[in-house]
């Protein structure tokens, strides 16, 4: 995707952004029942709005920096690190969801899924160090 396609999709995504926003405060001020739906589209739409304003900032006013964030993007060294540094993430993010989840599901009394749940976890766990192992031997 080039630069231009870029703005494009950028300035669609600002308009969009803007009006879920925009919507989303209408809605939650006019009808009481559907008030968490129009914070779900605020808090959708403000972000959104927000960013692609950001990158219409710096395509406009710092083109070299753009440039220089693109080549950055597309070598192989940073695409490396950040996949491993994603996939690191990501397995942080779920063993605290597994292990917020077990916590209340013990605490609400209901052991035996909890008792899964740790199992499930300490299956995944036992899988990605055999995968690790399997793979560091291939390379």
């Amino acid at each position: 995707m080039n630069i231009k396609q870029k703005k494009r999709l950028s300035w669609f995504g600002m308009f969009l952004g803007i009006a879920l926003a925009a919507g989303g405060w209408v809605i939650g001020a006019k009808f009481e029942t559907l008030q968490g739906l129009g914070l779900g589209m605020c808090y959708l739409g403000a972000p959104l709005a927000g960013g692609c304003i950001g990158f219409l900032y710096k395509a406009r006013y710092q083109p070299e920096k753009l440039r220089r964030h693109e080549i950055e993007q597309k070598d192989e060294r940073n695409q490396l690190v950040r996949g491993k540094a994603a996939y690191i993430a990501l397995c942080v993010s779920l063993y605290m969801v597994m292990v917020l989840a077990i916590t209340l599901i013990n605490t609400a009394g209901y052991k035996t899924i909890g008792y899964i749940l740790f199992g499930a976890g300490f299956l995944q766990l036992a899988c990605f160090f055999i995968a690790k192992k399997v793979f560091e031997k291939r390379m």
